[in-house]
């Protein structure tokens, strides 16, 4: 059974219980895009108590957030209640969480192109953001305003950074300048968590264009504390002649082409330590 199938059959199993259930997020983006999609996540009306009720195998690894785990053979499957979220006292957790419905549950995503639904049983698209017209307009940008969108998770900036990257995609201007406004943040964010986004900018082929907007906005510089953009040019062009296919060990020694041996040897000790 594949990821989708797992999910599909989740689905089913919901709405012949009365519930609304659909794919959300980054999967249904993938499949516009025409692009296998990892992870296969449900969004539901139903709350985590009744999705526990329905299905024999879960893990409430999220409950008091509206998430649950559901395992089918040998998939794990993410099902989310509808919800809105408010009160981000630390820059990534929400102090209130309400359930809502799928329209609301939209608004509070990160990026249009990935706030968007799909109905496998009637195999439409539901679309609350504009996701579909960014999609063909190759953009990313954030659901409403960008610095409240940043500042309920200050991780976002680098996920913007990293979808451009990776899809191609220009950032919408007024997206581009709150990430430049408040790049600083990124500090506040943990080291594990900036790992992976750094992994999925700079192993990616199109890893120079994604370094240049890491010091263009600032994150370098914020993440990396005393990285002279005068090292600028030199990481580009290095970055830029790596073959498609790389590590991430390589990719970030080549990230710190032109810095002192011991400035770039003392941040690759740092990421080593949250084990990237």
């Amino acid at each position: 059974m594949t990821n989708k199938q797992a999910a599909v059959k989740i689905i089913r199993r919901l709405r012949r219980k009365g519930f609304e259930a659909l794919l959300a997020g980054g999967c249904v983006r993938d499949m516009l895009l025409g692009q296998r999609a990892k992870d296969y996540d449900v969004a539901t009306d139903a709350q985590p108590k009744e999705v526990i009720g329905l299905f024999r195998r879960t893990l409430k690894v999220g409950a008091k957030f509206g998430v649950i785990i559901v395992l089918v053979a040998d998939r794990q499957v993410e099902v989310a209640t509808f919800r809105t979220e408010a009160d981000y006292a630390d820059g990534r957790h929400p102090g209130a969480v309400e359930f809502a419905n799928a329209a609301e549950d939209a608004s509070r995503r990160d990026f249009t192109i990935n706030g968007m639904f799909y109905d496998p049983l009637q195999k439409e698209v539901i679309d609350y953001v504009d996701g579909q017209a960014d999609l063909r307009a190759k953009i990313v940008r954030t659901i409403g305003r960008p610095a409240e969108r940043f500042s309920e998770d200050y991780l976002r900036m680098l996920r913007a950074v990293r979808f451009s990257t990776q899809l191609g995609f220009a950032i919408e201007p007024s997206t581009w300048s709150a990430i430049c406004r408040n790049a600083t943040s990124i500090a506040q964010i943990s080291g594990e968590r900036i790992s992976i986004e750094l992994e999925g900018i700079l192993v990616n082929p199109n890893r120079a264009s994604g370094a240049s907007m890491l010091f263009d906005s600032g994150l370098a510089d914020a993440v990396f504390p005393g990285l002279s953009s005068k090292h600028r040019k030199t990481a580009i062009e290095v970055l830029g002649r790596l073959r498609k296919k790389v590590d991430f060990a390589l990719a970030l020694a080549c990230f710190f082409a032109g810095c002192q041996t011991e400035f770039a040897i003392e941040k690759n000790l740092q990421l080593r330590s949250v084990g990237f």
